[in-house]
């Protein structure tokens, strides 16, 4: 026996914010990532502040908003859905949000990183680094690993991957 479904106020907000997030926010969201593409070695601030990460940035916010929301939102408000499985979709988009802040703080990490450490490199002189080698070299120390975006790529990808695997176990766990 099916029913129709019986539309709500929640159900037309839920339908006009997917239309904004696709016909509005989308396109407006690529054009401004083609845009910053094509124009990204003529702008030197973005280019050394590292582009290939603002890029990614762009890419999972955009994905987050056009797709995974208003799917997700979608099966929630449309969906004749059981209780215990309500929390799926939520856990979708918290999990592309939080990438998303992820991909933003590592960005922040690396433009700071490489501002100090060309600060220090710039302050420090032959005797400083001579005389107090454990103080003054910090950042030099540490530019191959946590200074480096592959090093701290292929470590944050690890970490996602096992935290998933843990979440997903302990979901199961306890269904």
């Amino acid at each position: 026996m099916t029913s129709a479904l019986k539309w709500t106020e929640g159900h037309y907000l839920t339908t006009i914010w997917i239309i904004l997030n696709t016909f509005i926010f989308a396109p407006y969201t690529s054009y401004q990532i083609y845009t910053y593409y094509q124009h990204k070695t003529q702008a030197s601030f973005f280019f050394n502040r590292r582009p290939d990460m603002v890029l990614a940035f762009c890419v999972c916010g955009l994905m987050t908003l056009t797709l995974v929301m208003p799917v997700c939102y979608g099966w929630e408000v449309f969906s004749n859905k059981d209780l215990q499985t309500e929390h799926y979709g939520y856990i979708i988009i918290l999990y592309f949000v939080a990438a998303t802040f992820i991909i933003g703080y590592w960005r922040a990490w690396h433009v700071w990183f490489d501002a100090k450490s060309k600060m220090e490199a710039a302050t420090n002189t032959w005797s400083q680094r001579l005389n107090n080698t454990q103080q003054a070299m910090w950042f030099q120390r540490y530019k191959h690993n946590i200074g480096n975006s592959k090093w701290t790529t292929k470590w944050l990808s690890v970490s996602a991957l096992l935290l998933t695997i843990v979440f997903i176990v302990v979901i199961s766990l306890f269904e």
